[in-house]
């Protein structure tokens, strides 16, 4: 009878840890986890799979940025501050394409490009001509990219046929701590790519107490990430940020948005109606980045969107993008500029600091429509103007820029 006591607790044991879907292998304490049933679970097994490939690409996809880099700051133009400004419409050009690099639609990045060259033609020297230059970053970027691809699929495929082949079975499910925690190291992947080239990606030009009350008034945060976003109700840059609490991406909310101009919140979180719907309006905050084609992009998808759907959108652009696509007149003869300002600080979240740009502000929008719907928003004189919280502010100055800027218009 205690032999066969033993022998029950022991299976109970093993079966346990079969049920809760992980074996510590025999060297190390749970030093790898393996999964039950993938064979069984055709749509999970994808899923894993698919996770492993993102993986891997993240890692050689690093490796190719780094050898971009060094590439533009030693040898591209050999010109420092110009080489810093190529690059900068590189990195531009990644969050464009999710860093999924299309050699075939690079027509954004190829008209900035030029656009570079001959603004910055003093800077260059005579010897370089713009049209060789072209096809020479392009042929570079092309021959590392294919290299990395190729380098990733042959080290995922080494990686799979060398883990053991102790398959499981877990009532046909995978691992869910493991396929959490491959999660997590892709979220970090993914975003430290984007760090590698610098230019401040993680800087907002918002104010904290502005965030605080946009937040408490159910505003959209169209563009953020896990790491900084500043609502509860954000979009991310990747499909996987989901896991992470983001609504999908920028795309997938605004197509969703567009395509259905009578749904509000609660419809995207298939919930019953949220009290932050009540005011029947879709509040939306949006921080573009700042390349010229991304800006001018999301400026003609609020138009559209102001067009169809009473909306509040608190949006910044960059001055050049405002002045050469004449946003304004674009704006007014709608009748969906509200209110603006000159916005001359920035802070950087990564390094915790404010950053001067008295010499290159931005402009702060509030664009409304709610005038056209009959809709109340006693709010709405209250979402653009705050307390100073940057020492780089200079709010008259702003005021007096915002004077002189409206005479043009």
């Amino acid at each position: 009878m205690i032999i066969l006591f033993i022998v029950i607790l022991i299976v109970l044991i093993l079966t346990a840890k079969i049920v809760g879907g992980e074996v510590a292998l025999s060297r190390g304490p749970r030093s790898r986890t393996v999964f039950a049933s993938f064979d069984l679970i055709t749509g999970q097994k994808k899923e894993m799979d698919k996770l492993d490939k993102q993986i891997s690409y993240e890692y050689f996809f690093h490796k190719f940025l780094l050898k971009v880099k060094f590439f533009y700051i030693e040898d591209f133009l050999k010109a420092s501050i110009v080489n810093w400004k190529f690059l900068k419409s590189f990195v531009a050009m990644l969050y464009e394409h999710k860093c999924q690099l299309d050699f075939n639609k690079l027509d954004n990045f190829k008209e900035e490009f030029f656009w570079l060259f001959n603004f910055y033609r003093e800077s260059i020297s005579p010897e370089f001509d713009d049209k060789k230059k072209y096809k020479e970053l392009i042929d570079f970027l092309k021959t590392e990219y294919d290299k990395a691809i190729v380098a990733s699929k042959k080290t995922l495929s080494s990686y799979t046929n060398n883990v053991p082949k102790l398959v499981l079975y877990y009532k046909g499910k995978i691992d869910k701590r493991l396929y959490k925690e491959k999660n997590i190291l892709l979220l970090h992947m993914q975003y430290d790519n984007l760090e590698v080239l610098g230019f401040y990606n993680q800087c907002t030009m918002r104010y904290a107490s502005e965030m605080k009350l946009l937040n408490k008034l159910g505003f959209i945060e169209m563009f953020a990430s896990p790491f900084n976003r500043s609502l509860d109700l954000y979009c991310s840059m990747f499909e996987n940020d989901k896991y992470f609490g983001a609504l999908g991406t920028y795309e997938e909310i605004y197509k969703f948005l567009y395509d259905n101009p009578s749904y509000f919140i609660s419809d995207m979180l298939e919930e019953k109606p949220s009290p932050k719907d009540k005011d029947k309006i879709l509040k939306l905050c949006i921080s573009p980045i700042s390349n010229h084609h991304s800006q001018l992009l999301i400026l003609n998808q609020c138009i559209n969107l102001l067009k169809i759907r009473p909306v509040i959108i608190s949006l910044r652009l960059s001055v050049a993008c405002i002045i050469e696509n004449n946003v304004f007149t674009k704006l007014k003869y709608n009748d969906f500029l509200h209110d603006y300002k000159f916005h001359d600080f920035s802070y950087n979240i990564g390094t915790n600091q404010y950053n001067d740009m008295y010499y290159n502000p931005w402009m702060a929008l509030i664009l409304s429509n709610h005038k056209k719907y009959n809709v109340k928003v006693p709010y709405i004189d209250n979402i653009l103007y705050f307390p100073e919280e940057s020492p780089y502010e200079i709010p008259k100055l702003m005021e007096k820029k915002k004077v002189e800027f409206a005479k043009l218009f």
